[in-house]
């Protein structure tokens, strides 16, 4: 970290920059916040400076800090502050704080993330910052068998391990949700006396989620039809076998099948329904760059 400005970013002291210039300490510490490197650098800063409060807060500080990430993610740092959403004291609470700083970084990383609306959905870090315990234990019921399942936990554990991966998250700090879950998993495994068979490297993920776009896939094109006819099966039957969702596309049918005239069209809706599966799971699960 050898340019000056970047090292005055790292020691700002926001709540007296704001006082003389607030637009620019606004500016000064949205720049810090979106910086993954620098954040890091100032939670060994403030480790360093203050090594007994560093990572403790009280009851009413955590709820403070819950209402500046909320806002931050809602409405981004600048706007948060500069229409009342956010109070500039609260702002320097969070940002003095070694796990507010990173929480803050994942609020201001959301708060610029495109959404389309269509495939988009707030990832398991911006859910957990945000406390919506329901709305992160539903988002994973869907998503969390094809975990499990890949790692080894049996599916009569499922609810168990999900159970105790939601109680887990209350705690996350300093950390994507994607890159504590290994340890929670692991961690819970042991309490059960199981011997995990596959660990979540990004290849696993990518692993995980084309299993469950196919299973997606096999299951809306059945539900699609109240009577199957014998092409629509031997197509179910060729997506569960392709070796990637990709390869969906090229599936053909054997030349004995006569498919409908709309067999075309058709393939178009499962390579679309395909394309959106995956991109929903894969800023679900914050794969997406």
């Amino acid at each position: 970290m050898s340019n000056p400005a970047s090292f005055e970013l790292v020691m700002i002291d926001f709540a007296r920059e704001f006082e003389l210039h607030p637009l620019q300490a606004l500016v000064r510490i949205q720049l810090l916040l979106l910086d993954e490197y620098l954040c890091r650098k100032r939670i060994e800063f403030l480790k360093g400076v203050a090594p007994r409060s560093a990572g403790h807060r009280g009851r009413s500080e955590d709820a403070r800090f819950q209402h500046s990430v909320n806002a931050i993610i809602r409405f981004g740092v600048i706007d948060a502050v500069e229409g009342g959403h956010l109070d500039a004291w609260d702002l320097h609470t969070l940002t003095c704080n070694p796990d507010g700083v990173w929480q803050g970084h994942i609020a201001a990383v959301a708060a610029l993330s495109p959404s389309d609306g269509n495939t988009s959905e707030p990832g398991l870090t911006e859910i957990t910052l945000q406390g919506d315990w329901d709305k992160l234990r539903a988002r994973l019921r869907e998503y969390f068998p094809a975990v499990a399942e890949f790692v080894g936990i049996p599916g009569y554990l499922f609810e168990a391990a999900l159970e105790n991966v939601v109680e887990r998250s209350h705690a996350l700090a300093q950390s994507r949700f994607r890159d504590a879950l290994p340890q929670w998993l692991a961690d819970f495994a042991e309490v059960e006396g199981l011997q995990l068979v596959r660990q979540l490297t990004t290849q696993a993920w990518e692993e995980i989620l084309d299993k469950y776009v196919r299973g997606v896939v096999c299951r809306q094109l059945i539900e699609e039809r109240s009577r199957p006819v014998d092409w629509l099966r031997a197509f179910v039957s060729a997506v569960a076998d392709a070796p990637t969702w990709k390869e969906l596309p090229d599936v053909t049918l054997p030349a004995c099948l006569e498919p409908t005239r709309h067999f075309p069209g058709f393939c178009e809706h499962v390579s679309e329904l395909a394309s959106s599966t995956y991109e929903r799971a894969a800023c679900f699960f914050e794969l997406k760059a």
